[in-house]
Parts: C-alpha cells; sequence; structure tokens
C-alpha cells in the first residue's frame, strides 16, 4: 500500500523543466513601457506558447539590467543567444497571445556564443 502511495505522489507532482530557446540573433530589442523589454529573433518557442519568437523579460525579474545589457550586447555585435524559458505569459500591449516569459520567479540564464 506504502508503494502505491508513493507512486500516486511521484507521479502527481509536477516538477518545472527548464526550456531553452534556439540559438539566435536578435533582431530587435526594446524597452514595453515600464514593465519590461522584449527581445525578438528566431528563439522559436521552448514552451510551446501561442506565438513564437517573441521574448519578454519583466522589470521584476531580479536580473533585469543584467539580460538588458547582455540582450543589447548580442543585438549589436550580431552574437547569437539563448535563454532559459519555464512559462508562458499574456503581456497585452505586445500580442493578445501568449508568449515566451521570465519573470521574478523565472531563473535569468542567457548563453552567448559568436
Amino acid at each position: 500500500m506504502r508503494y502505491i502511495i508513493l507512486l500516486t505522489i511521484l507521479l502527481s507532482a509536477s516538477p518545472v523543466f527548464a526550456s531553452y530557446s534556439s540559438w539566435a540573433t536578435p533582431t530587435m530589442v526594446s524597452i514595453v513601457l515600464d514593465r519590461g523589454f522584449r527581445i525578438d529573433g528566431q528563439f522559436g518557442n521552448p514552451n510551446s506558447c501561442e506565438k513564437s519568437d517573441i521574448i519578454f523579460v519583466s522589470k521584476e525579474h531580479p536580473q533585469y539590467d543584467q539580460l538588458y545589457s547582455a540582450a543589447l550586447a548580442a543585438f549589436t555585435s550580431g552574437n547569437r543567444i539563448s535563454l532559459e524559458i519555464r512559462k508562458c505569459g499574456n503581456v497585452g500591449w505586445i500580442s493578445d497571445k501568449t508568449i515566451n516569459f521570465l519573470d521574478a520567479s523565472s531563473p535569468g540564464e542567457l548563453r552567448s556564443i559568436k
């Protein structure tokens, strides 16, 4: 009986798995009002959100300044980047569909290659 209960608990748990965007060169980096910034490029859709190729980073993300600087550096230099994305979110002034989203609870891993 204990094994059945343990198996039920393990199967019902919903672990959060990291998904990485495709490696891409940003085609646009823009601040969106006072809410955060968006990065456009051929990043794909790592979380199967409703809209692909846009990543939004909320102003509340603890590494907002570092992520913004890295995104601008990649845009300026033409380097490719990949971001760890764990959720979809709705940012109404960008799209009425969900997009890949980083907020205060998201990790801040951004990888860059030339």
